[in-house]
């Protein structure tokens, strides 16, 4: 059915109207619905959800205008299904995070694998930096993650240029045979 069609269904007949918009649009809607809330509400709050659409579809869409019939409903089920999930979460006290709210991709198991190999591998390096003793993590941190140059870190440490630039050459060597024997590469 075409939006004209549709439009022209919701003018004559609201019930018609009405059937014509859920056979169209149900499934789309309820997609939209679904995949924000099913981490946050059961089956049936997400079909009264759905149901909120169309009853705010059939009061708000102007039949008289031009537009993506389709659009409209995809629109109003997003924002009912965030301002349902807000509801949830604020009664179960729990709070919402935009990027949860919004459509985003589900990672595959590549992607989750990598993630926590590349989060190991975080973990394993601030040991092995922490294990050249305070003076030498400071020099490697200050320099590799801050930017800072020698002269930048010879004033916070209070030691002299040279000195930074020998003890941050000879901070390496040591982290590289550090993570050689745990078989990383830097």
């Amino acid at each position: 059915m075409t939006d004209d069609e549709l439009r022209m269904q919701l003018q004559q007949s609201q019930q018609a109207g009405c059937r014509a918009l859920m056979d169209s649009y149900f499934n789309y809607a309820y997609a939209i619905v679904f995949h924000i809330l099913h981490d946050y509400a059961g089956r049936e709050d997400i079909e009264e959800c759905v149901m909120d659409v169309f009853l705010d579809v059939l009061r708000h869409f102007n039949t008289e205008q031009n537009g993506s019939v389709k659009a409209y409903v995809g629109t109003t089920a997003k924002h009912k299904a965030i301002d349902r999930c807000r509801c949830i979460c604020a009664r179960n006290r729990h709070t919402l995070p935009l990027e949860e709210a919004q459509f985003t991709e589900i990672p595959d198991a590549v992607q989750v694998e990598e993630t926590v190999e590349h989060g190991e591998q975080n973990r394993i390096l601030m040991e092995c930096i922490r294990s050249l003793g305070e003076t030498d993590a400071a020099i490697i941190i200050q320099k590799f993650y801050y930017g800072r140059s020698s002269i930048e870190i010879s004033a916070i440490l209070g030691l002299s240029p040279p000195t930074v630039r020998m003890r941050c050459s000879r901070a390496m060597k040591r982290l590289r045979k550090l993570l050689s024997e745990r078989n990383i590469t830097l």
